[in-house]
């Protein structure tokens, strides 16, 4: 599980982001670790497999633009697909220098700093 940059420049390994998250995981109860990766995890992949198939068809999604109104309604599926895709940081990793206006929206970066 990582994105991958399209900065050819970026060298930075997420593999300590998730190192990050599988510690925190190691410090949960025997239940509620079970539970993240008997039910919770295999959800999220789930979820993130269908990620193309739960996409409006009617029409594209458009980037919301500071100081621009406007709305958009989606279906719960297609946001818990979007989330799950961010989770496993399926999404192009965003730097300042490939998309200077738009935020890395994978949660590597969260698990980063996870503590116990």
């Amino acid at each position: 599980m990582h994105s991958v940059s399209l900065d050819p420049d970026e060298d930075e390994s997420e593999a300590h982001s998730f190192a990050m998250l599988q510690t925190y995981l190691s410090s949960l109860g025997d239940a509620e670790q079970a539970e993240f990766y008997d039910t919770t995890l295999p959800t999220i992949v789930d979820y993130a497999m269908k990620l193309k198939t739960l996409k409006p068809t009617e029409r594209s999604l458009c980037y919301s633009l500071q100081q621009q109104c406007g709305a958009v309604s989606v279906s719960r599926g297609f946001g818990a697909a979007l989330l799950a895709c961010g989770f496993l940081s399926c999404f192009p990793k965003r730097t300042p220098k490939t998309h200077p206006t738009l935020r890395d929206c994978n949660f590597a970066p969260f698990f980063s700093r996870l503590h116990k």
